[in-house]
């Protein structure tokens, strides 16, 4: 007999009355209770009002402080958006990149219904030529947000989307959001990522509306601001001026997750940020299709990269051997982190049982490798130039 689902819980993982009992759960209901029927309770229909009505901040501090577009997304739970646009002419002139007009419609953190009149456009550069549906870069009004209480410069979202229409499309996107909230375990200096449940209609009525899931990545320059540097273009960074800790450690999740998609010389899937030219820089990656824990149909690993031939085969990019101190220091982190990182892949009841299972076996084989001296060795000081 099938047990009844009742609804999904901050992992997504779904909640039966069996475990109705536990603390989490409660919780987890509890917030969904107001963010999907609040709006229900407080308007009957959508207002035009501030996305946040509290104080809630992130940027500055005292009397200062102030709230973000991405701070306004934020929750323990999937977030349920709608984006009004002409879809036919987003999907059909994804190459051309233009913006066009749009709305979305989120629940603030009073639980009410918020619209409001924004731009989109395709972003994305690999992606845009491979998936029918392309990523989508949100644009809002500077002035609203600075009427809504919010940082007008941090204005632009990273919206992520299903690359085709397909239930392995859309695995594949969670399992990439999976590798985000992996690397903010590891290092606050890392991208953080909002899951959210997006209704699409398409305003020429040409299209029939659809439900997918995407993610939400934090703006370029509030993360900057949150890491107290600024998002800078430095071509062919000295790896000598970065920290060789941070150096290993960003090596070691791409390693993890197999990922040879990036570099940082050409500024390739990264952003660097730096306070000015005596501080060390810091190297945060992104965009994370092409690993082998997504797995996705069409990635292929780096061809400069000719000893590897599948992006499931695990090499080792950095341009430095690391010490052995060093080497140490980096695998303590990754164990310390062992279980909630295993937890987080078990525990994502939004991917099949299937994928889970699968991801799972992929770290842990990560695992094997950094608990045996041996195969420490040949990893990571054979492979590094």
């Amino acid at each position: 007999k099938k047990k009844k689902i009742i609804g999904i819980d901050l992992f997504g993982k779904k909640i039966n009355k069996k475990r109705m009992t536990s603390k989490n759960t409660v919780l987890s209901l509890a917030i969904l209770f107001a963010l999907f029927f609040s709006p229900f309770l407080v308007a009957a229909t959508p207002q035009s009002g501030p996305l946040v009505s509290d104080n809630e901040s992130i940027v500055g501090e005292g009397a200062d402080a102030v709230s973000t577009i991405f701070h306004s997304f934020q929750s323990q739970e999937i977030v349920p958006i709608t984006l009004k646009t002409n879809l036919s002419k987003l999907i059909k002139e994804k190459e051309r990149g233009d913006y066009q007009g749009a709305s979305i419609t989120i629940t603030n953190k009073l639980g009410e219904t918020i619209t409001k009149d924004i731009k989109v456009r395709p972003r994305g550069k690999s992606r845009r030529k491979l998936c029918s549906f392309p990523p989508i870069k949100i644009k809002f009004s500077k002035s609203d947000l600075e009427e809504d209480g919010l940082v007008r410069s941090f204005n632009t979202l990273k919206l992520v989307t299903h690359c085709y229409d397909s239930r392995p499309s859309e695995q594949n996107l969670l399992k990439e959001f999976l590798a985000y909230k992996i690397y903010n375990q590891l290092t606050d200096n890392s991208f953080r990522v909002q899951l959210v449940e997006i209704k699409y209609e398409d305003t020429e009525g040409k299209l029939r509306p659809m439900t997918k899931y995407g993610f939400i990545i934090e703006n370029n320059d509030e993360l900057a601001e949150r890491l107290g540097s600024k998002n800078i273009k430095r071509y062919n960074l000295p790896i000598e001026e970065m920290n060789e800790l941070e150096y290993h450690t960003l090596h070691m999740f791409q390693y993890m997750i197999g990922n040879t998609d990036w570099k940082i010389d050409m500024i390739h899937n990264v952003k660097i940020m730096q306070l000015d030219e005596n501080a060390t820089p810091v190297v945060v990656p992104y965009d994370f299709d092409f690993s082998g824990l997504v797995n996705a149909h069409y990635a292929r690993p780096h061809p400069d990269y000719t000893e590897i031939f599948r992006v499931r085969d695990r090499y080792y990019t950095a341009k430095q051997c690391p010490s052995e101190a060093v080497i140490n220091q980096t695998i303590e982190l990754f164990e310390a982190k062992k279980e909630a990182i295993l937890e987080l892949c078990s525990n994502f009841e939004l991917l099949n049982k299937g994928e889970r299972k699968d991801i799972t076996r992929f770290i842990k084989r990560f695992y094997d490798t950094i608990e045996k001296p041996s195969r420490v060795k040949g990893a990571f000081f054979k492979a590094c130039k």
